[in-house]
């Protein structure tokens, strides 16, 4: 599973592939955070449930997509660790995910691409970005990213990396 932040993003070239988009809005307090753990498992249930009764896609990318739903199960917690919304999506070889600034509804949607239409209505808004602060002492490096501001460790982070961010 890897968390995106940038869109569009190659990564969702997925025309012709098997993909399962799950969204829905997310909070932050405490109280709500429960409340979103058990709607994003309702909402795997309801993708594993959908894969196995109805026939949306072929026998075996069926069955490699429930097992991938059910590895799901397992970052939970990570998935809904933000307020905004969450858009996930699930195809038979990884699954991609998003904390967005504009929640969208709660869906599962199966098509052979995935369901950008919430990606697109956040990003029309927002945009990422990144912050470098200098000073005689100290130099750190900032990103903006889903509503949230991030410091990245430049003491972890190669040159040829850092040089790839400022860029972009």
């Amino acid at each position: 599973m890897q968390k995106l932040v940038t869109f569009p993003n190659e990564k969702l070239n997925l025309d012709g592939k098997a993909v399962i988009t799950l969204t829905m809005p997310l909070h932050v307090t405490d109280v709500t955070s429960d409340k979103d753990t058990i709607q994003v498992r309702n909402l795997l249930d309801e993708a594993s449930k959908n894969l196995k009764e109805a026939e949306v896609f072929d026998r075996d990318e069926s069955l490699t997509l429930i097992d991938q739903v059910e590895a799901m199960r397992e970052y939970e917690d990570e998935l809904v660790d933000s307020d905004g919304g969450l858009v996930l999506y699930i195809t038979t070889d990884n699954a991609y995910y998003y904390h967005v600034d504009v929640p969208p509804v709660n869906a599962v949607t199966f098509n052979q691409r995935p369901n950008l239409l919430p990606l697109i209505k956040n990003y029309q808004y927002t945009r990422n970005y990144h912050v470098l602060l200098l000073n005689q002492e100290d130099v750190r490096f900032l990103e903006k990213s889903g509503g949230q501001l991030f410091e990245i460790d430049l003491k972890k982070m190669t040159k040829t990396l850092l040089l790839h961010k400022m860029t972009h």
